[in-house]
């Protein structure tokens, strides 16, 4: 053997005549291995001054510790640029680490994730897109999941994340009086929080005896997104306008502005999702609060008692709150509710 090198498991399965599995059994506690033989194969280990490889006792024991953390893409957003998403990755590293876990961030990408082994005892999925298969890779491993956002195709699969139905229809209680118009921007469709943000906007308006009309948009640049808003806004003049998140409610305040449009005295504009930016715009943007942080913090203690085999909830709601601005201050008297017939 040359001096200096590292000692392996071969070298020790060499010396004693034995398997390489009959090593590792011998050294973990594990199989059926007669005493005799496991005492040689120690023995020989310690003469041979073999010390096992750290990673190696990890993937034969109980697990890593480690927690894959994947975010679905937004068009141009990242990571550093979304508020929800920073703040979400935040707290769950803290709520982790808490746990003697620790979070890795994973790329969002099915070919990759399939061809390579994925060092982690369970995943966190963020946002997961309709019809796209990296849950499916994931969950081809066997390995516990949980989402943040339902997953549509697998709405029965255990996740968290904000009570959007609920928040987007407070939001609009607190915001807009019953019976009017309203135009609400938003995306297609894919991730289950614009989806249940339509419900909640559609069942204000059912409940309210109101109106709200759908716009979706795909753009996110300037160039491509202020003239689809202007054409929306010239199409469909509204008492009030809801936009998705917290990127279309600055574009559109930015064109209302441009237009000369006076918010709120013309038009009142209110956010399902909030985030500093709104809170700092002039005039600063009404708007639905997610807790992140609690999400985060759910999210990790369920995938670890998933990874453990315990029990743990299908679907947890956190509720949001409604944060008043000057965009659309909070009406004096309550939204009045369609009467029963």
């Amino acid at each position: 053997m040359t001096a200096g090198r590292r000692v392996t498991i071969k070298d020790v399965a060499a010396a004693a005549g034995v398997s390489l599995t009959t090593v590792s059994d011998s050294l973990t506690g594990k199989g059926r291995i007669p005493d005799e033989t496991r005492a040689r194969v120690k023995q020989v280990a310690d003469e041979l001054g073999y010390r096992p490889n750290a990673l190696a006792q990890q993937l034969r024991g109980p697990g890593l510790g480690l927690i894959g953390f994947l975010i679905a893409p937004a068009a141009e957003a990242t990571m550093t640029t979304v508020w929800f998403w920073n703040t979400l990755m935040n707290h769950a590293t803290e709520a982790a680490l808490g746990r003697q876990h620790a979070l890795v961030l994973l790329p969002y990408d099915a070919e990759l994730l399939r061809s390579r082994r994925l060092p982690v005892d369970g995943a966190i999925v963020v946002d997961p897109k309709r019809g796209d298969e990296v849950t499916e890779v994931l969950r081809a491993t066997g390995m516990p999941i949980i989402t943040v956002g339902r997953d549509l195709d697998h709405p029965s699969e255990p996740w968290v994340d904000d009570d959007y139905v609920n928040g987007a229809s407070e939001l609009l209680d607190r915001a807009v009086a019953a019976g009017e118009h309203v135009a609400m921007i938003t995306l297609a469709p894919t991730k289950s929080y614009i989806h249940d943000s339509i419900v909640g906007a559609q069942q204000w308006a059912e409940r309210t005896g109101s109106r709200v009309s759908l716009h979706t948009v795909s753009a996110f640049s300037a160039e491509q997104l202020d003239p689809a808003l202007d054409a929306i806004l010239d199409a469909d003049p509204a008492d009030a306008i809801l936009a998705l998140n917290d990127r279309l409610a600055t574009a559109l305040l930015r064109r209302l502005r441009a237009r000369g449009v006076n918010v709120p005295g013309e038009v009142r504009l209110v956010c399902v999702c909030d985030s500093p930016e709104l809170g700092q715009s002039r005039p600063t943007i009404t708007a639905a609060r997610q807790h992140p942080e609690d999400v985060g913090r759910i999210a990790v203690s369920a995938i670890i008692d998933a990874i453990a085999g315990r029990d743990i909830a299908e679907s947890t709601l956190v509720p949001m709150d409604v944060m008043p601005r000057t965009s659309a201050p909070a009406l004096s008297a309550p939204t009045k509710r369609r009467p029963k017939r």
